[in-house]
This record gives structure tokens, C-alpha cells and sequence, in this order.
């Protein structure tokens, strides 16, 4: 029986000797936690009034990936968008991961009984999880291996929107109780056809749109309008055009060959929010309505390897200068 406990033991040691002796793949994770916190569940009227009686407590949770080397390390926040956490999700991780950057991704959705929001975006708020990012700044900002004065926000589609909107100092001084300013905001093909009060009062990092130039399910041209707005106000504000790249260009579960999606609810209005808070069709002068002709179903997703090559270095440059990592 020794003799057998020996030979298991010398057979256990060589085993891990040969596999510490294998290359660790640079775009994996080190350590992967999972972070349950509390952030609150409201409507958008409720959420742009700052009104925080009428927010019920909710539980969501982040997931945090640490990359392999040591110390306080950066990290990006990833918000997902009406499809989930899905495909693009996994690429981003071993980007960042491979350059040394953390990601925590928030599930917002899960944790509210929602699988996707692609047919019905009326079931959670559009900027509700403006919370959940604030709330979950929180979490890092206590974490012993982050250094919370290197966390920046990416956005994709809904979450895109998160990602612009949370950077508004309206939202931030009423909501933002973590501590955290973020140094950059990166949304990948958000909606911006909402001109808010105040939205270009802005505070923390530069901002950083990229939007596909065939984009039919949210149009470019809000956002192109919005930028101007920023920079004309002083703010450090770009968007890139991507050539005949679709919604979700990023996800290469999808086909190159456009997909349509003929439950996808989108909209061509622009709406304005006014001083009571009320949202304005911007075209016909009346309170903005979902039933509004401006509204309507069906549009196009698909991937493109260019476009996604193109904003991975654009983002990688741009983290390595606001985060002062190569």
C-alpha cells in the first residue's frame, strides 16, 4: 500500500512539473470570479429624473477575468446587448486578456429572467442598466488586483448606449456612488437618436463610437450628429465609420452574408427630451410614442473580420494610451 501511495505521488508531481512547463496561452484567464451585487430596477422616466424611491433592489452579477500577469491591473467593463452575452463577448476577453487588461462582464439579464430583449425592448429600460455599470464599478473599486483608476466602459448595441449615456455628469452625480470615473468610453454601434438633456456635459475619458456605415437596425447618422455635438462643446469625442459593416459586425458566430431579422423592433425617430422630462418625436412636435410611423421591424445583422480587425486596433491603441500599457 505504501509502495502503490509512493508511485501515485511521484506520478501526481511529474504530471504537474510537465505541465508547468507548457505555455500558458496569453489570451486566457488566470482567475475568473463571479461578483452577485445589488443595483436597482426602474423605468427611464423614474431613472433621467433621478427619482431613486421608485427603484426596486435587484441582484445581478459580474463576471471578472484576470489576465496572467501580476500586480493592480487594468480592466474594461463589458455591457451586453439585446442578444445577451454572446460570441463577441468571448473575442473581446481574449483581446484584452491577451494585452494584460482584466474584463468584467455584468449579465443584467439573466438575473431578470430575460434570455434576450431582441423582440421586445419594453421589458427592461434602455438606460436602466446605466445602474448596473455604476453599481458594478463599485465592485472593482474594492478589488485588491484592479487599479480603479484604469477602468474603462465598452458597450455593444444596447449596451453601447450604456456605455455613452453613463459618461453624462447629469447621470453620474446622482447614480454613480462608486468612486470610479471610468478612463475611457468605447460603444460599438449604439442607438443615439435621444437628444438628453445635458448630454454634453460629459466627464471622465475620451469617447469613442464605432459604428457600421450599413448599419439598418441603428443608423449611424444620430450618432455622427452627436459627436459633432460633443466636440463642438469641447468634449473628446470620435466616431469611426466602418465600410458596409452591419449591425453586431463583431460577432463571428454570425454569417459574412447579412442575416435579417424580421422580429427586430428599430426606430428612425429622433426624439428630444424636453424640460419636464418628457420624450419629443423631434418630426412631428407630440409626446414620442412607440406606435409613432418612424418606428417599425426588420433589420440586418452580420459579421465582418475587417471591421472587427479595424476597431480591435483602434481600441487596443486607445486603451494602451489611456491605461499607459503596451
Amino acid at each position: 500500500m505504501r509502495e502503490t501511495l509512493l508511485a501515485l505521488t511521484m506520478l501526481i508531481a511529474t504530471a504537474a512539473s510537465v505541465c508547468a512547463q507548457e505555455p500558458f496561452p496569453k489570451d486566457a484567464a488566470a482567475r475568473i470570479d463571479v461578483f452577485p451585487f445589488e443595483t436597482r430596477t426602474l423605468s427611464d422616466p423614474d431613472f433621467r429624473a433621478g427619482n431613486k424611491a421608485a427603484a426596486s433592489a435587484t441582484t445581478v452579477a459580474g463576471v471578472l477575468r484576470l489576465p496572467l500577469s501580476g500586480g493592480r491591473v487594468p480592466v474594461v467593463v463589458l455591457l451586453e446587448g439585446s442578444g445577451g452575452i454572446i460570441s463577441n463577448n468571448d473575442v473581446w476577453d481574449r483581446q484584452l486578456l491577451s494585452h494584460g487588461i482584466a474584463t468584467f462582464t455584468i449579465d443584467g439579464f439573466s438575473p431578470r429572467g430575460f434570455v434576450n430583449l431582441v423582440a421586445d425592448q419594453s421589458k427592461l429600460g434602455l438606460l436602466n442598466m446605466i445602474v448596473d455599470l455604476y453599481k458594478g464599478l463599485g465592485v472593482l473599486a474594492k478589488h485588491q488586483q484592479i487599479d480603479s483608476g484604469r477602468i474603462a466602459v465598452m458597450g455593444f448595441s444596447r449596451g453601447g448606449i450604456i456605455a455613452l449615456y453613463s459618461a453624462m455628469r447629469r447621470f453620474q452625480t446622482v447614480w454613480n456612488d462608486s468612486g470610479v470615473t471610468p478612463a475611457a468610453y468605447i460603444p460599438l454601434y449604439p442607438f443615439c437618436n435621444t437628444e438628453l438633456i445635458d448630454d454634453t456635459d460629459v466627464v471622465g475619458g475620451p469617447i469613442r463610437i464605432f459604428h457600421g456605415s450599413a448599419d439598418d437596425y441603428v443608423s449611424i447618422t444620430p450618432c455622427q450628429a452627436y459627436v459633432k455635438r460633443l466636440r463642438d462643446a469641447g468634449r473628446d469625442a470620435q466616431i469611426t465609420a466602418l465600410p458596409d459593416a452591419y449591425h453586431a459586425y463583431d460577432v463571428p458566430t454570425l454569417p459574412s452574408k447579412p442575416l435579417l431579422l424580421p422580429d427586430a423592433q428599430k426606430t428612425d425617430c429622433l426624439i428630444i427630451e424636453s424640460k419636464s422630462g418628457t420624450l419629443i418625436n423631434k418630426a412631428s412636435g407630440n409626446p414620442y410614442s412607440p406606435a409613432d410611423t418612424c418606428n417599425g421591424k426588420g433589420a440586418h445583422i452580420g459579421y465582418s473580420a475587417e471591421a472587427t480587425r479595424a476597431t480591435e486596433a483602434a481600441v487596443l491603441d486607445l486603451l494602451g494610451s489611456v491605461f499607459k500599457v503596451k
